[in-house]
């Protein structure tokens, strides 16, 4: 626990010129003795954090010094320096390659290469602007600033206003998490459905629309039972030659093998979503089970075809 403590200890300093020890304690909901006790633990680790006294001063590591490595284990420093990099490879900021010069000073290029995990979350395209996108909405929810955008949702196309708070990367897409001032709640927008996007200059508080702890988890609800959506099984029948399309888009964990018939088999209570999602996999697929899914998936079909009859 005081470990733990410590290094977020530390980590407030980073990224701090100056703090209080009554702003660490209230951060990380402890006293001022236990502050100071813990200050001391981590000189006597030979980290230089300095008292400055006066109106304006505060804690703070001493001016150029940087992390010694020897502090964390390289496991440590690997899965830090995994995180971090991960970030740079979307938003590539000062404050990010600042941080990581802190806590190695040039050989984090090495402790990288011996990682066993490398997340790039940026696009395989480098034209698409996408990083722009994640740059500036990034800017907006700093400065709390309203935004205005253009959203084509699978519903239809809309404008909104909405107040940002989050943006967040799930499975394989980023997604903004905001207040819509049009629909009064919050709601998840994925970021390759905005056409566009405006920073306005009005600010707003964020404090007016708390954020529940349950809503941070940002989970769905097509894989869980409730009251109204009961789960029930989907089985699909595929082809040999599709299942490198069908694994990229799936994962391999909802393949069953068998020698006469290969099929995908998973619980869902969202009878729309599944709808979709198997649109999404064109000719790929065959649903086999439930029946009604069948039929949902005939008489989608038949709307399109309709269509293009005339």
């Amino acid at each position: 626990m005081k470990s733990t403590r410590m290094f977020s200890i530390l980590n407030v300093l980073v990224n701090h010129e100056k703090i209080t020890a009554q702003e660490l304690a209230e951060k990380l909901e402890v006293s001022k003795r236990t502050i100071y006790r813990d200050i001391e633990s981590l000189n006597l680790a030979g980290i230089p954090i300095v008292s400055y006294p006066g109106q304006g001063g505060g804690l703070g590591i001493l001016a150029n010094y940087k992390l010694d490595k020897k502090f964390f284990s390289i496991d440590e420093l690997q899965t830090i320096l995994i995180g971090l990099d991960a970030l740079n490879s979307i938003n590539k900021e000062n404050d990010i390659n600042h941080l990581i010069t802190k806590m190695v000073e040039k050989d984090e290029q090495t402790i990288l290469k011996n990682a066993d995990i490398v997340i790039d979350l940026s696009s395989w395209f480098s034209d698409n602007g996408f990083q722009d996108y994640v740059i500036n909405i990034r800017k907006a929810i700093r400065a709390q600033r309203l935004m205005a955008i253009e959203y084509q949702s699978k519903s239809g196309y809309s404008k909104r206003t909405v107040e940002p708070y989050k943006l967040l990367f799930k499975y394989s897409s980023w997604y903004l998490y905001a207040f819509c001032l049009e629909r009064n709640q919050y709601r998840l927008f994925k970021l390759n459905r905005i056409l566009s996007y405006h920073i306005l200059t009005e600010q707003f508080n964020a404090k007016e629309h708390e954020i529940s702890d349950s809503v941070l988890f940002f989970e769905n609800n097509y894989f869980k039972e409730n009251e109204n959506n009961h789960l029930f099984d989907v089985v699909l029948h595929y082809k040999q030659e599709d299942e490198a399309f069908l694994m990229d888009n799936i994962g391999v964990q909802k393949f069953q093998f068998h020698s006469n018939i290969s099929t995908i088999t998973f619980k869902t209570s969202d009878r729309a979503w599944v709808i979709d999602f198997i649109i999404h996999l064109k000719d790929k697929v065959k649903v086999l089970e439930p029946p009604f899914l069948v039929e949902d998936i005939k008489n989608t079909f038949k709307k399109i075809s309709s269509l293009y009859e005339s």
